[in-house]
This record gives C-alpha cells, structure tokens and sequence, in this order.
C-alpha cells in the first residue's frame, strides 16, 4: 500500500511582480529531486489540483531547493520533468504543501504523469523553466531560479535522505524547541517526506539516532538532539533541539529508521551543515565541479582519521576501507547523497597497525586512496 501525508493548500495565481530583483540564476540549486510515488496520489489530495487538471492516481515527484520560494510566484508551468526516453511533462499543479510553514518553503509537490517504472521510463531530469523568485529580506534581494536544474531523479525504490541542514536564526527558532536547556536549533530536510515505518510520526528512537558532529574550540564532538520538533505536519523536515553552544557541522542518522511515502526505509545519510546568516565578503559554498575523494587526514593515524570527498551530482555513494588482502573491511558510507562536501571519521581502534586502503564509488566515478595505521 502506498500513501502520502498531505494538508490543506491555498493555491495562488501567478501575479507579476515588478519589484522584483532577478538576480543571477545560477545561485538558487535543485538540491534533490525524488519521484515519491507512481500513478499513487491518493484521493485526499485531489483538492491540491482543484480547477488546474486531475490529481488521483497521479505520479508524485519531491524537489528542495537551495532557498527558501515566494509561494505567490509558483506555478506549474514553471517546471518540465524530463523522462529517461526523453519525453518531457509538464505538472497538473505544483504545491508547497506540506512543507509549507514560512520557515520551510523549499520544498515543492510536482503532481501529474512524469513517467512510469513498469514502462521503464521513470522520470530522469527536472528543469526551472519559468520565472520562479525565492523569497526576499533586507539582507539578500529576491533570486530567480529559472534555468535551475537536477539531472538526477531519485528513483521510487530508493529510500529517503537528508539533503540539506542549517542552523536556524533566532526568530525563526523562537519557541519550536520546548525542552529545557535548548541553546540552538537545527533545521534538517529529507528528499522527501518521512514518517515511522508503521506510517505514524517519528518516535523518539528517531531522536536517539540522529547524531550532530559540533566545533568545539577545533575539536569535533557528536551529541545528539535532547528534542525534536516539526514532527506532527507530515512534511519533510525535523527541527533538532541541541544543548550546546557549539557550532553544528553535520547531522547524520543511522539506517532503516524511517521511511517514504512508499514505504522505503532509509540508508545510512549524513549531511553538512550550512547557513542562511547573510556572510560579509565571504561567498556561499558552491557545488563541486566534479567527484573528488581527497587524502585522509592525519595520515599515518592512530586510532582515528577523516576521510573527505565531493560530489557533484546527486549520486548513490558508496565508501568502503579494505585490508592489503582486498578484504571488505568496514562500510564508511552506503547512501544516496545529493551534491556537496562530505566528511565521514573511520575509528580503527580494532585493526591493527599497517597498510589499508579506502575506495569510494559514486555513480560511474570510483577512486581508491592508501592510509597507513600506526599504534
């Protein structure tokens, strides 16, 4: 049985706005695209598509962009979702809901007919074609997403991950996290939406399996959230409450916790954490212009080391250390990741000292790197 969790939606016509600042497209990214569900909208969502086309039975497709979208500028000719034979759609309706609190308004709904797995022609690409601005403040003028693009669609057996973090300011944190001791607040957001695999909201196991890596005076320490909120709206995000004042850097969780509207559990996920704070001559991170897996560092270590690598695309990643023997040793990462900068901490306290190897596939990209343990 397949299902998504969906809530009420105003749906806006597409007014011009001409204040309005187009600024330089290239700065507003697809971070993920995932086709939730084939030929599955449920009945419940048929209101979402009111007066645009039919919605029930419709495919489902999840896209998050990189900033936060102007609601009163969306529509659905703004996009085309392209197939893997090549054949383009356009959606029914597009909608912010259920991610459509203030604070979460990246994540956008495409609903209509994107292509079809028992065909084999799942959907394979997804373009802004339109003129589509994020939202505006006093420090960052409105952008225009138009020409952003994702040339990796997630496909429906793959099961959810988190693709984007980010420590929330503090008027937009101000009361979410109740629990006593709270100093900050992170915002995490899957590819998709996500509950408990019995198809209820997150429990508490969730919470204990969530870990943040944290700077401490250059020492990194992992803690885990003592709270989460924005857990009851069934949309893709999850508010971290952290006791601590030092800086997140990034937010993991372990695999086959929750799941997709398809009921997909989720691998292994890990992802960096950015910030929404306007910087002062200093440029945002970009998007890697290629995979790249970088040296371990400290190299030769004892017991612990960090392994680095890019990727710059969406990509199915897989992160393995081997012996001189070629033996399968320890699995640093088997997930599905979108584009980014990733940092994965290997402890070999139980191996001893010599020689290893780390090798790391994404996609048609591998690259094999040696480290050496020395106790």
């Amino acid at each position: 049985m397949k299902k998504i969790v969906l809530i009420a939606l105003v749906l806006f016509a597409k007014p011009v706005l001409a204040s309005t600042v187009a600024a330089d497209s290239s700065q507003v990214r697809l971070l993920s695209a995932f086709f939730g569900l084939d030929n599955a909208i449920p009945a419940q969502a048929a209101a979402l598509c009111a007066g645009q086309g039919p919605a029930i039975n419709q495919d489902g497709l999840v896209v998050v962009f990189s900033h936060k979208l102007d609601a009163a500028t969306l529509s659905a000719s703004d996009f085309i979702v392209v197939g893997t034979n090549g054949d383009t759609a356009v959606p029914t309706c597009v909608t912010l809901a259920p991610a459509d609190e203030a604070d979460e308004s990246r994540t956008v709904l495409l609903i209509g007919e994107f292509g079809n797995i028992s065909a084999s022609n799942p959907p394979a690409q997804v373009v802004v074609v339109g003129d589509l601005f994020t939202v505006s403040s006093a420090n960052a003028p409105s952008l225009n997403a138009k020409d952003a693009r994702i040339d990796s669609v997630t496909a429906l057996a793959a099961g959810p991950y988190l693709v984007y973090a980010r420590v929330l300011p503090p008027a937009e944190a101000c009361c979410e996290c109740l629990a006593s001791g709270t100093t900050q607040v992170v915002q995490v957001a899957w590819a998709g939406g996500v509950s408990n695999p019995d198809g209820g909201e997150v429990t508490d196991t969730v919470r204990r399996a969530y870990t943040v890596v944290v700077d401490s005076a250059g020492i990194e320490l992992t803690v885990v959230p003592s709270a989460l909120a924005d857990t009851g709206d069934g949309d893709n995000y999850h508010l971290l409450c952290l006791n601590t004042p030092h800086r997140p850097l990034r937010v993991s969780l372990q695999a086959n916790l929750v799941v997709d509207p398809n009921f997909d559990l989720n691998p292994y996920t890990e992802i960096t954490v950015t910030s929404d704070a306007p910087t002062s001559g200093v440029s945002r991170p970009q998007t890697p212009m290629r995979h790249r897996l970088t040296q371990n560092y400290p190299n030769p270590f004892n017991p612990n080391t960090v392994v680095s690598y890019e990727l710059s695309v969406v990509s199915q990643v897989s992160l393995k250390v081997f012996d001189v023997l070629g033996h399968d040793i320890a699995t640093l990462v088997d997930a599905r990741q979108a584009a980014g900068s990733y940092t994965v901490r290997f402890d070999a306290k139980k191996l001893p000292s010599g020689t290893y190897f780390y090798r790391l596939k994404a996609n048609d990209f591998v690259q094999t790197k040696q480290m050496t343990l020395v106790k």
